[in-house]
């Protein structure tokens, strides 16, 4: 288990503070100063019954305040929600003939974000399904290439991302997809 909890202080925090004006249909920012404070943790807790099988439970939460300029008392733009994540990953032993393969199951909750900066409007929570499955290939004594099929996003959710420009113009993140992720060390 870890926990890493933070506080920052900014007395010059320089950030994109969204107007009500648009051009062209996007809604113009301008650069603003003021006085910030953050405080946040990342929490993760990893439990493994077994060589072969690990749970991981992590968390994270951010909320900041603007203690100065003209939007005082709000938080930051595009502060990112809270999210919660859980997963489990089963590992095959080297007795198998399935030798070293990895499936791996999880799911990331994301709360709604209401904590805005006028205009900013809120962005409803969403649940995302992942499944991985992977295997490391080992050519030599010290090279090894992991490849991974993962796929997201595996009930074709459609939602916002609340720290991406992207929702401002009505585009949701990216629906079911499948990656192939090939690592190579050396």
């Amino acid at each position: 288990a870890h926990a890493d909890p933070f506080v920052n202080i900014f007395p010059n925090y320089i950030y994109l503070n969204p107007s009500a004006e648009f051009v062209e249909g996007l809604q113009l920012y301008s650069y603003t100063q003021s006085r910030v404070w953050r405080i946040g943790a990342e929490v993760e807790v990893e439990w493994r019954p077994t060589e072969s099988l690990s749970f991981s439970l992590g968390a994270d939460i951010v909320k900041s305040r603007q203690t100065s300029g003209d939007k005082k008392g709000f938080s930051i733009p595009f502060a990112p929600p809270a999210t919660a994540r859980l997963s489990t990953e089963y590992t095959f032993s080297n007795t198998s003939a399935l030798n070293g393969l990895r499936i791996g199951l999880g799911a990331n909750a994301v709360a709604r974000q209401e904590d805005i900066v006028p205009p900013e409007k809120t962005t409803d929570g969403h649940v995302e399904f992942e499944v991985t499955i992977g295997k490391d290939f080992r050519f030599g004594s010290k090279t090894t290439l992991a490849a991974n099929v993962v796929g997201h996003n595996l009930a074709n959710a459609k939602f916002y991302d609340h720290t991406s420009f992207y929702r401002l113009i009505d585009a949701p993140e990216p629906g079911r997809d499948i990656s192939l992720l090939l690592n190579l060390k050396f």
